[in-house]
């Protein structure tokens, strides 16, 4: 349970929504009208992205030196991921199509 100052206090739906002069159902509407739940999108590293398309590593490192996979999320100097949708784009792009 996450620690609280000492001076803070917690309060419950249903209190939050009295203090506002709304029902729990509208107070619970208006917070997700002002904070909607975001999707997070699935983010791949090399080794996952090669594993699933069925490609070694370095393959995937080529694409990416040439810029045929970006953008690429940089985690500090030796962690990048991949987001799904920049493989989708690359894989796309390498599919052959009749």
């Amino acid at each position: 349970m996450p620690r609280q100052a000492a001076n803070q206090e917690t309060l419950t739906v249903r209190e939050l929504a009295r203090s506002a002069g709304l029902t729990e159902e509208e107070f619970l509407h208006a917070v997700r009208h002002l904070y909607p739940i975001r999707q997070v999108e699935e983010h791949l590293s090399v080794e996952q992205l090669a594993e699933r398309i069925g490609v070694s590593e370095s393959t995937i490192w080529k694409a990416i030196a040439k810029t045929e996979i970006k953008p690429l999320v940089k985690l500090g100097h030796r962690l990048t991921r991949i987001p799904a949708s920049a493989a989708n784009r690359y894989l796309k792009s390498k599919t052959v199509t009749q």
